[in-house]
């Protein structure tokens, strides 16, 4: 029976798996990477090691996404007060709308409304069961006045 791997020799592993990953490798890569380098793993050991280094990819994508969207934020109030400074009143309004975009302020157009299927049948049980509901309340009200 094999022995089980170190913390360090783990970790390593995954920062291999990592890199392979980055560079487009397929799992099937990444097992045959591991019989050359004689890790002595079953094929669900690699699994685990794949599954660690995308959720790497998952959370640097996070920490990324939020650090460029504080960057945008910053950015466009810094454009907007150097426009109002240089009283370039057009290109300040310009900014005011790409950040509000930005941000979400205005309301989706009639475009962006469209709905699944899924999302409309959803909807239709939920009316349905509201209805009933209010059904059943108006019933016990008007039971309730008629005593």
């Amino acid at each position: 029976m094999a022995s089980k791997s170190t913390n360090a020799v783990v970790q390593r592993r995954v920062n291999q798996v990592y890199d392979m990953l980055l560079c487009g490798a397929s799992r099937a890569e990444i097992i045959e990477y591991s019989i050359q380098k004689e890790w002595g793993i079953v094929d669900k050991t690699i699994d685990l090691y794949i599954k660690k280094a995308n959720l790497r990819f998952k959370e640097q994508s996070n920490v990324i996404h939020d650090e460029q969207f504080g960057l945008a934020i910053n950015r466009l109030n810094n454009l907007y007060m150097k426009c109002m400074k240089i009283q370039d009143y057009k290109a300040a309004l310009a900014v005011q709308k790409d950040l509000n975009a930005l941000l979400g302020l205005y309301k989706p157009s009639k475009k962006e409304l469209r709905w699944d299927n899924a999302q409309l049948e959803s909807m239709d049980f939920a009316k349905q069961t509201l209805r009933s509901k209010l059904a059943q309340v108006s019933l016990q009200t008007v039971g309730e006045v008629d005593e």
